[in-house]
């Protein structure tokens, strides 16, 4: 048995706008979630990284993944893609661009350094 819990996105380059064109209640609001998140993962089994892997790893996923790494602790780090159904593949570049934000998780093999 395991508990999830779903952190907010990080959104680290001051930008919290949401997707809906709205904007946060207040940067207060948006530094709390980023405290609370850091205390879920310090009370984590793991944290997981999810990228998107139809965009392939960003400038963005880059800072959540610094975060991570300075805000995880001993927690080990999961980096993962979703969205590669249909034959969908992660490039090279972006494998290890996630797997350096990772303790375990996305490792290329040599098959995928084309």
């Amino acid at each position: 048995r395991f508990d999830v819990v779903d952190t907010p996105g990080l959104e680290l380059d001051g930008n919290r706008e949401a997707d809906d064109g709205q904007r946060g209640a207040s940067p207060e609001l948006g530094e709390a979630l980023f405290r609370a998140a850091g205390r879920e993962i310090l009370e984590a089994d793991a944290a997981l990284l999810l990228l998107d892997g139809a965009v392939g790893a960003t400038g963005a996923d880059d800072d959540a993944g610094r975060w991570l790494r300075r805000h995880a602790g001993a927690t080990p780090r999961v980096v993962a893609f979703n969205k590669c159904e249909d034959g969908r593949e992660v490039s090279a570049a972006d494998w290890a661009a996630a797997a350096k934000h990772a303790d375990v998780g996305p490792r290329p093999s040599r098959d995928l350094a084309r």
